[in-house]
């Protein structure tokens, strides 16, 4: 039942709601369009953004196994520690065989120097006499 005077029937009401409904539709249908969009969009810029980082990614794999590559190239051109050890225990004990002829030697100079010197005085003395 309808009030009297409103104005409004079954058909009216009807009517107002099928146009509200519509309505409400089209903004329903507009905001999930909107939403679709932008899921697209923001899909496609992911895609982009995944495909620059797999990019980034591969590179930098590349120069890890370009680095790998010449590790494993230098790797036999390094001597051994143990081969390395001993020859720098010759080398030392060379370097100290060399280091004693030097002291001796400046040892034999000093005395010589010493022995020249006390000549030169005696000579000098002898002589001022």
């Amino acid at each position: 039942m309808v009030a009297a005077g409103s104005g409004w029937t079954v058909d009216t009401l009807y009517q107002h709601f099928d146009e509200r409904f519509d309505a409400l539709e089209r903004s329903l249908d507009r905001r999930f369009q909107h939403i679709d969009d932008t899921m697209t969009r923001d899909g496609a810029t992911r895609d982009v953004a995944v495909r620059e980082a797999r990019n980034v990614i591969e590179n930098r794999l590349q120069s890890l196994n370009e680095l790998r590559a010449e590790v494993t190239e230098d790797r036999g051109m390094l001597v051994q520690r143990a081969l390395f050890d001993a020859r720098m225990e010759a080398i030392d004990v060379r370097f100290a065989t060399v280091e004693q002829w030097r002291n001796r030697a400046i040892g034999v100079v000093t005395v010589l120097m010493i022995g020249t010197s006390t000549l030169g005085v005696f000579v000098g003395w002898a002589l001022a006499r």
